[in-house]
């Protein structure tokens, strides 16, 4: 059996003789007849090919004119799968062996004397010379000779993986062996096979028609389409359809249409009866059902020449917007076709054959032509959709001049009768003369035809009325007439505005760019009273109502009387729509439509638009410019890359865009590419250029390269680049201005390198440059003078603050030595910092961090910097030395003490509080400090100070409070006091006194923002939102709302405070909204960086560039934003378990609430209602609307503000709760991977939504970060218990399923339930410092869990800590308290006791 397919030639031939044909339909036709079997996933070879490939002879073609080569399979991989037989890719093993001893062209040979193991030395003979004995030899070994004589060479006999590109059970296929040849290689069977499924079916042609019937089984499809795959794509493309503005242009389309298997079947004539069933019925899973195959079918049938509804798939009963549907899909085939070169060949090869002297455009033109015209009979006679079907007659080829083709005009006579009409009936009867005008134009004797002369009599156009039909000219049978350049003018179509009307679309572009939007506005309605359909005007008004809407809802406009929000910006988005409708043609169009999406902040949907406009105007640098910033600011940096290359490429005498191409280059991980571009563009200035002198610029873009250079890589260690970059530092160091920045750069080059003494030595110039109170350089010059590794060198330098290496690990007693040699002393060592620097801060604090902390020399110096500071009167002072608090983990690293247990129980917080109250009581007795002469009569003031911030560490509050009011009372003017004392009583269980007090300090300084800050801070934290509105108020602008103008300055502080002050009095919609402000603050900070993407390259600031996109990356994981998404989060996990609360304003519950509660909620009931009155009323008679009073007539009027239309947050209330709250739960969990919080939520979420295996991954995400969390083991019992409670029908997949039972028990620790619990009361048991949380969560389980404890016995698992333990808060003790309460026993009291010894001050416990 032979083959055939068309050649390159356009020839017929057998396929072995075209070696290089475009294997797609042509020859997969050829391929397909005869054909018992065709491989394809979709019709159950997926399961069966095993059983027939392996074993199976065959012969392939290298070299066109070689010899065929016989080869057997060893092995068939399937390597990716598309979604259909046509995209399957395939890799085929086979053992070749020579059909004969002789060598000739196509041959495949080694040399003498290597073995035939693998193919790494076979050589392909491409040529052989006419003497016979020298050969050409295509190879992969790049040192082999590449000719060679036929004597040295024997014949290949071993294995070789053929990549497949096409295959065909019976026939044969195409293969590919790139690593020898760019040839396509032709193969065919030399054996046949019997193919069986594994179920026992044989495969072979079957009908999908009943033979008599002639129709489909319904019932079969219809189950298939009904399936849940099915319906979620057809909503998918339906969607599509009805969105895209421009369907025929949707790739997403084409690709479905043209790579499903069934599409290739129809269009290949075999619709009628020679379709499998099964393949039909697989095919449906990838494309909508039956739309697409009706339509591609309607296609062939034009092609074929075939006319009516007589065809099989028509006969189905299908509703309207069905047909519609079809109808509109028959057009978006056609015209891919139109441009489609391959596939317009194979449509037409049958025509082509019969001896046409069409050529194929003429010939696909006629009958696209012929499919639009019953598209717009459909619309038009059936649907009475007459707008549709101008839409569908005017993408017709026949109305554009490029297309030409027999019989065009009087094709297009039809065409252009059949728009007049439709307008007629949707009475624009302006576009309807217009037509009949063309008509007349192309076709002088239409009027005489029956069709025409009706549309005359009706509404003769104009030019027809003034000038006779015989005037004009007859247009020739192969073009069309132009139009005038006043009828309809649309620049896309090459018929541009007169030249008044053009100014004024200038001006119009003009004013926009200048914010003039009322001239401009005026300007486009002037030229669209001349021409309405004028499409890009049309889109340059929208932008501009666009613009005016978005700037009227900036400055807090309400809409207009019978208007509604946001009807603006839908009237934009329609005229935009109805410009691009009219001109699609026009680059301006498509880029308005760009910039109309990128205003709604939609940038995938604008970068399309762009690239559209792109495809009509390739070189318009402003799109291209405004689509290399979409890209990146989404991050598509390949794309970034490619548009600045472009750019570059058009305009390569600009500085902007070389460095544009640069940061593209570096963005892609391509340093090397971007050191070139920079020297390439050195290259081209000259040699007294700006760029080569001292100045910002030159020693930004110096410094620049130099960071580039270092990412390089290279080398064994790969620091060849950080080598290179030193190096090149110092050629750059003439034209760089920063030298601090230059010395520091150098200084993390020396140390990556283990230049340890260059180092030194360079932290020492920095030194004497006045960097001596950098923590950062002396954790720098530490890991030089102690020779330490890179990754010490690269932790150390990330440590923030006052950390060094000395803070950061453990130092050995030889490190030790070596640092205290460098540090030692104030003044003893004329080599040691502190005798060059005697001055220094930071030199003195560091020594007490290189001294062990048990020695008498840190006693000693620790005595001396208190005795130092206590003298100065610093209030920092407790705090500076709480960063000596070190413990050691198990890993070697040191872990700062916070918690009060580790606070007291640490040796340097003990030898603190000895040494004050020593300080104390010499002071109190003796007015000086011990052993020392007199001190400053305020030595003994700052003494107490420190010693109550010692308290406050230890959580001693009533101690601490008893010395903070004799400071006091010894000096009431001191603000720091009063700060102290309040947080003294927050943190002891008094709030409200806690803000009385830090107001009273605030009363002593009303110009110190901090403490108004922090006093309304504890405002809001009482409860009292009032009062802190008030206190912010006094350092904000005082026209308008105090709230809004802290929302511009994106005060995140206050908001997330108000937020929780409003959470903690039920107000959730409130506390909502103002969470959701802070997200939009970040939202705002992500939107904001746009505005530099060109900004900083213009300015050539490219390293804080790249530090801003660095920064923006992990915006979403900084601690603000995560503390504001959780707090979204667990507000709607509450509202989805108390589903009555989303309703603030319905009456609660009295009768199921004790007296006190009664009394309570009545009481907040009475408060709401007294302030919605208030709000309702204006807020009374003495105030404007803005706040202020307006009693004094020379007032400037206060700005209208903003007005929040939701100020109760009842949208967000009414909002999906699960939906949001799975929305920010992945926002978490991608950005902060290594929040545990984070990750007990996504639990909490997934849970609530039945994600039974990304609950479990949040478990052990959570275990990673902290093992030994409370949340990680209530979490764990919880999933237990839920997996166990669940009915069978609530069981997920059974693959999830068996995944759970396996993965589960590594969770706890391989234990039942019960054990695993009992297991942590051991643990806690025997560590009397664990945390009350964790107390709190085993109780429970004891209980919960049916481990057979009581009661007494979860009481006393947190009775017996006497709450000398971590973790001890009023949060943390209320929730202990809540927790006896419920057990029912008489435990609470004894706890609570337990509570007011340790927090004094509690009043609500």
């Amino acid at each position: 059996m032979e083959f055939y397919t068309t050649a390159e030639d356009g020839q017929v031939r057998p396929v072995h003789e075209c070696l290089q044909v475009e294997c797609g339909r042509d020859f997969e036709k050829c391929a397909r007849w005869n054909t018992v079997f065709n491989y394809s996933p979709y019709n159950g070879g997926y399961e069966t090919h095993e059983n027939f490939w392996s074993g199976r002879k065959f012969e392939v073609l290298m070299v066109p004119g070689g010899k065929w080569l016989a080869g057997e399979v060893i092995e068939w991989n399937e390597y990716t799968m598309g979604p259909g037989d046509r995209f399957c890719k395939w890799r085929l093993m086979a053992r070749m062996r020579p059909s004969d001893d002789d060598i000739g062209k196509g041959s495949l040979v080694v040399p003498e004397g290597e073995h035939d193991g693998d193919d790494e030395k076979v050589a392909l003979v491409t040529h052989v010379e006419d003497d016979g004995k020298v050969c050409t030899l295509s190879s992969k070994d790049e040192s082999a000779p590449a000719t060679c004589n036929l004597n040295e060479l024997r014949p290949f006999c071993g294995a070789m993986k053929f990549n497949v590109h096409r295959m065909n059970v019976q026939g044969g296929g195409i293969l590919k062996y790139s690593n020898l040849t760019s040839y396509k290689l032709s193969m065919k069977w030399t054996e046949r096979v019997s193919v069986e499924g594994a179920d026992g079916t044989e495969y072979h042609s079957k009908y999908h028609f009943d033979p008599e019937e002639r129709r489909l089984d319904k019932e079969k499809l219809a189950s298939l389409a009904e399936s849940e795959r099915v319906v979620e794509l057809r909503a998918k493309h339906l969607k599509m359809i009805e969105d895209d503005p421009v369907v025929i242009r949707n790739e997403a389309a084409k690709l479905t249409l043209f790579h499903s298997l069934l599409v290739g079947e129809i269009v290949d004539g075999m619709a009628g009866d020679d379709l499998d069933i099964e393949r039909f019925q697989h095919a449906l899973l990838s494309i909508p059902f039956l739309l697409y195959v009706i339509a591609v079918d309607g296609v062939a049938r034009a092609f074929r020449g075939e006319r009516g509804d007589d065809h099989p798939l028509l006969q189905i009963e299908l509703s309207n917007d069905e047909r519609c549907l079809i109808f509109r899909s028959m057009v978006d085939v056609g015209l891919y076709l139109r441009d489609d070169v391959v596939c317009r060949e194979q449509f037409l090869s049958d025509k082509l054959s019969a001896g046409l002297e069409y050529d194929a455009d003429q010939l696909m033109d006629e009958a696209l032509c012929h499919v639009i015209l019953e598209v717009g009979d459909f619309f038009q006679h059936e649907l009475q959709e007459y707008r549709a079907a101008i839409w569908a007659l005017n993408l017709a080829p026949c109305r554009d001049s490029r297309y030409t083709f027999p019989g065009k005009n009087d094709l297009l006579v039809t065409y252009l009768n059949k728009i007049a009409l439709c307008n007629k009936e949707i009475d624009n009867l302006a576009a309807a003369s217009d037509a009949l005008e063309e008509v007349i134009l192309a076709c002088p004797a239409a009027e005489r035809r029956p069709d025409t002369d009706f549309l005359l009599l009706t509404f003769p156009p104009s030019s027809a009325l003034k000038d006779p039909p015989a005037s004009h000219p007859r247009a020739p049978s192969q073009t069309m007439a132009p139009q005038p350049a006043s009828d309809n003018p649309q620049a896309g179509q090459g018929r541009p505005l007169p030249k008044k009307e053009a100014d004024l679309f200038k001006n119009v572009v003009k004013f926009y760019e200048s914010k003039q939007y009322k001239k401009g506005l005026k300007n486009a309605d002037t030229i669209l009273k001349r021409y309405p359909m004028h499409g890009e005007t049309l889109c340059m008004k929208g932008l501009i109502v666009n613009a005016m809407a978005a700037a009227a809802e900036l400055r807090g406009e309400k809409p207009k009387k019978g208007e509604e929000e946001g009807d603006k910006k839908k009237e934009a988005v329609e005229l935009v729509k109805r410009g691009l409708m009219m001109d699609m043609r026009s680059h301006v169009c498509w880029h308005v439509y760009g910039l109309l999406h990128r205003a709604s902040h939609n940038y995938p949907e604008a970068v399309k638009a762009y690239k559209q406009a792109l495809k009509i105007d390739p070189e318009n640098l402003q799109i291209l410019r405004d689509m290399g910033l979409l890209q990146i600011q989404m991050r598509d940096v390949a794309g970034f890359r490619d548009t600045r290359l472009r750019i570059l490429t058009l305009r390569p005498n600009s500085k902007v865009h070389w460095l544009s191409y640069a940061v593209a280059c570096h963005a892609n991980g391509d340093a090397e590419g971007t050191v070139g571009v920079i020297d390439s563009y050195m290259g081209t200035l000259e040699k007294d250029s700006v760029e080569f002198q001292r100045n910002f610029d030159s020693s930004e873009l110096a410094l620049y390269k130099n960071q580039v250079l270092a990412e390089t890589a290279g080398g064994e260690d790969g620091l060849a680049g950080v080598a290179k970059a030193l190096a090149h530092l110092d050629e750059i160091q003439s034209v760089v201005v920063d030298q601090t920045g230059w010395l520091s750069t150098k200084l993390s080059y020396q140390l990556q390198l283990g230049r340890f003494d260059d180092a030194a030595a360079t932290v020492m110039t920095l030194f004497e440059g006045g960097s001596t109170e950098d923590h950062k350089l002396h954790g720098a010059y530490m890991c030089a003078l102690l020779n330490c590794d890179r990754e010490t060198c690269t932790e150390v330098g990330k440590l923030r603050g006052t950390g060094t290496l000395a803070t950061w690990r453990p130092l050995a007693e030889d490190e030790r030595t070596v640092l205290l040699r460098a540090y030692r002393g104030f003044a003893d060592e004329a080599g040691s910092l502190a005798a060059k620097f005697p001055r220094s801060a930071a030199i003195k604090r560091i020594r007490l961090t290189l001294l062990p902390t048990s020695g008498e020399e840190f006693r000693s110096a620790l005595d001396a910097y208190c005795r130092r500071q206590i003298l100065k009167g610093v209030p920092s002072l407790g705090s500076d030395l709480s960063s000596l608090y070190l413990m050691e983990k198990e890993e070697g690293r040191y872990v700062l003490a916070e918690d009060p247990v580790d606070v007291q129980a640490h040796a340097v917080y003990q030898l603190l509080v000895k040494l004050v109250d020593s300080y104390v009581a010499s002071l109190a007795s003796n007015d000086a400090f011990p052993n020392d002469d007199e001190a400053s009569p305020s030595a003994l003031l700052w003494a107490w100070y420190l010693r109550s911030v010692l308290h406050e560490q230890a959580a001693e509050y009533a101690e601490g409070l008893s010395l903070i009011d004799k400071c006091i009372e010894h000096t009431p003017t001191a603000v720091d006091f009063y700060e102290l004392k309040a947080r003294l009583l927050e943190k002891g269980g008094d709030i409200q006194r806690a803000a009385t007090v830090v107001d009273a300090g605030r009363d002593l300084d009303h110009q110190d923002r901090y403490i108004n800050n922090q006093t309304t801070k504890t405002m809001l934290r009482a409860g009292r939102e009032e009062d802190a509105r008030k206190l912010m108020s006094l350092f904000t602008r005082h026209e308008g709302n105090p709230e809004q103008n802290l929302y511009d300055m994106q005060c995140t502080w206050y908001e997330l405070e108000l937020a929780d002050c409003w959470r903690h009095k039920g107000e959730l919609g409130r506390s909502l909204r103002k969470y959701a402000a802070v997200i939009k603050h970040y939202e705002d900070f992500h939107e904001d960086q746009f505005d530099f993407h060109m900004y900083c390259i213009r300015k050539v600031t490219l390293r804080s560039y790249c530090k801003l996109l660095k920064f923006e990356d992990e915006l979403w994981g900084l601690p603000q934003y995560g503390r504001a998404a959780e707090e979204v989060i667990k507000l709607h996990l509450h509202l989805i378990d108390n589903p009555a609360e989303a309703n603030e304003d319905a009456e609660p519950d009295y009768s199921k609430m004790t007296p006190a509660e009664r009394k309570k909620a009545k009481n907040i009931a009475r408060k709401k209602a007294k302030k919605a009155a208030a709000a309702g009323s204006g807020g009374g008679d003495a105030k404007d609307s803005n706040g202020s009073n307006n009693n004094s007539g020379n007032k400037k009027k206060a700005k209208p503000h903003v007005i929040d239309e939701d100020p109760e947050g009842k949208e967000l209330l009414a909002l999906d709760h699960l939906a949001e709250a799975k929305k920010y739960a992945s926002l978490l969990v991608r950005h902060a991977p290594r929040r545990l919080s984070a990750w007990a939520l996504q639990y909490d979420v997934s849970m609530r939504r039945g994600k039974a295996l990304m609950a479990l991954q949040a478990l052990f995400q959570m275990r990673s970060i902290d093992s030994g969390s409370d949340m990680l083991f209530s979490r764990i019992v919880d999933f237990a218990q839920t997996l166990a409670a669940r009915p069978a029908e609530a069981r997920g997949h059974a693959v999830a399923e068996e995944v759970i039972a396996s993965e589960f028990p590594a969770l706890t620790n391989d234990q039942s339930l019960a054990g695993f619990v009992k297991g942590a009361m051991g643990g806690v048991k025997a560590d009397p410092s664990s945390s009350l949380p964790m107390r709190i969560a085993v109780a429970r389980a004891m209980l919960s869990a049916d481990t057979g404890y009581s009661q007494l016995d979860a009481a006393g698992m947190i009775l017996e800590s006497k709450l000398d333990c971590r973790g001890v808060s009023i949060a943390t003790c209320k929730e202990a308290l809540a927790f006896m309460d419920s057990l029912g026993v008489d435990c609470k009291e004894r706890l609570k006791l337990r509570v007011l010894e340790k927090f004094p001050f509690a009043k609500d416990c």
